[in-house]
């Protein structure tokens, strides 16, 4: 009984915090949990730490966040620069480019063809390297990934 009660406080007692992380995943498999509630407790505890996260997994974490940020940007600039070829493709259609909408027009195919081409080729060539940029923003981003894997 005496060495029962010895063994069991040694037992409670234990300090997880020089245990391996390969130990203390081998002891959270073999301990009892509902008979070592503390233990049980104080293992998971330890395991939760951020210092206890294997550091090959954290780095997979934050790469991961900055590929989802250069996937959003990327296709945010492909979206964008087809956005100003559609307007550019408008802009010639109608032969008028405006300011804004209800404002005076910058420039006309009738009055002043020279600036109103200087204008539409500007947002095409504009429209055309955003997308161009996005895109391959876009594909090089996955090459990174498929170098890391």
């Amino acid at each position: 009984m005496l060495f029962k009660s010895l063994l069991r406080k040694i037992i409670i007692n234990i300090d997880y915090s020089a245990y391996s992380l390969s130990e203390l995943n081998e002891a959270i498999e073999s301990i009892d949990s509902h008979k070592y509630p503390e233990n049980y407790k104080r293992l998971k505890d330890e395991l939760a730490k951020p210092s206890r996260t294997e550091p090959k997994a954290a780095q997979q974490i934050v790469i991961a966040k900055k590929n989802t940020k250069k996937t959003s940007k990327a296709l945010l600039c492909i979206v964008l620069g087809l956005f100003i070829l559609l307007r550019s493709y408008f802009n010639y259609e109608s032969g008028v480019i405006y300011k804004r909408y209800n404002e005076p027009a910058v420039a006309s195919l009738e009055n002043n063809p020279k600036k109103f081409y200087l204008f539409l080729f500007f947002t095409i060539g504009a429209g055309g390297f955003i997308t161009a940029y996005g895109i391959h923003a876009l594909f090089s981003k996955k090459e990174d990934n498929d170098k890391q894997t």
